[in-house]
């Protein structure tokens, strides 16, 4: 590849660690997005929770799907629960999420400016030539 023509051991291998840097930043966001959903399901089956507490409905058949109502949720775990149990994995994954992307993205910078550098250099002695061969 023409992109590999100036680069080095040492540019290879800070491009694999940007690309698994990358990655796994890139992986970080669907295991925020799921956590994010279990906060969001439980705040939505507690919602279900008090409106059958405040319609006072003993029988729960005229509110099922069938019906054009909603699943009647099994547990009665409140929002602030569930939010204390996996906020500790929200901010990990965030945190990881910003760790990566800054490893990928120091990565490619350093590799960038070192093939810079040469791909510079090379235009310089080329362009030396051309003027010493002019004169």
């Amino acid at each position: 590849l023409i992109l590999d023509k100036f680069a080095d051991k040492l540019d290879v291998c800070l491009l694999s660690i940007g690309t698994f840097g990358s990655l796994a930043s890139g992986a970080c966001f669907p295991l925020l997005l799921f956590i994010y959903q279990q906060v969001t399901d439980a705040l939505v089956n507690y919602g279900k929770l008090k409106y059958i507490e405040s319609m006072n409905l003993q029988n729960l058949s005229h509110i099922s799907c069938e019906n054009g109502g909603f699943d009647v949720p099994d547990n009665a775990t409140s929002p602030i629960q569930s939010i204390e149990n996996v906020i500790k994995w929200y901010v990990l994954f965030g945190f990881l999420s910003i760790l990566f992307y800054s490893i990928a993205f120091a990565a490619y910078m350093v590799a960038a400016e070192r093939q810079i550098r040469r791909i510079r250099f090379v235009i310089s002695v080329c362009l030396s030539k051309k003027i010493h061969l002019e004169n």
